[in-house]
């Protein structure tokens, strides 16, 4: 005890400072519930148990990182480069990196990424069947759009439609397989069910 400051194992450096050659140095607990603090020469980790294996943050000085854990796998690291979600993603190499399994639907065999609004609906999913990469919207029939931004404004360019799978480049309603349309002009390709092929130079 110095003045207003108490030391455990050590001299006090702040209100309270707690000094232990290593490992668990201190438990705070309700009976029910414990948080601990562990540390060690490479190592300061904040977990919700003393053997350290479940859920816990892991700030590392060896490696720079600090590392998210859930239920004894790690989950999630923040280093200098970026920011890695997934089990898969300890060391990212990008400023946000996904590296994970996720869930199947269909022949998108794993959902890694989705994005929507608050309620979740009419989103994006990315991901892989294992082989190639894969983009697709979240709920049926929903059209997929890729926009080009002029003068600050966004325009759809491109349109996948989501009943039928027509596309439509300039045009955001394609009734035919592939319909292009230009503004400037009043013509309209489409190819159609017919097997007349047009190159387009």
């Amino acid at each position: 005890l110095n003045t207003d400051r108490l030391g455990i194992g050590g001299q006090p450096i702040l209100p309270l400072t707690v000094q232990g050659a290593g490992g668990n140095i201190a438990n705070f607990t309700n009976g029910n519930n414990s948080l601990v603090a562990y540390v060690d020469n490479s190592n300061v980790q904040i977990a919700n148990n003393t053997a350290l294996n479940a859920e816990k943050i892991n700030m590392s000085t060896a490696n720079n990182a600090i590392e998210f854990y859930q239920g004894g796998s790690q989950k999630m690291t923040l280093t200098s480069t970026g920011l890695g979600i997934g089990s898969g993603s300890s060391s990212p190499a990008t400023p946000l990196n996904v590296a994970d399994d996720g869930s199947s639907n269909g022949i998108m065999s794993n959902q890694i990424v989705r994005i929507t609004p608050a309620d979740a609906n009419n989103g994006l999913n990315i991901g892989s069947d294992g082989t190639d990469a894969m983009i697709g919207v979240t709920n049926n029939d929903t059209d997929l759009h890729f926009l080009s931004r002029t003068g600050g404004t966004y325009s759809k360019a491109m349109t996948i439609d989501g009943a039928t799978g027509s596309v439509g480049i300039g045009s955001d309603s394609p009734n035919q397989f592939v319909e292009i349309k230009r503004a400037s002009r009043t013509t309209t390709f489409d190819a159609g069910d017919s097997d007349t092929w047009v190159d387009l130079l």
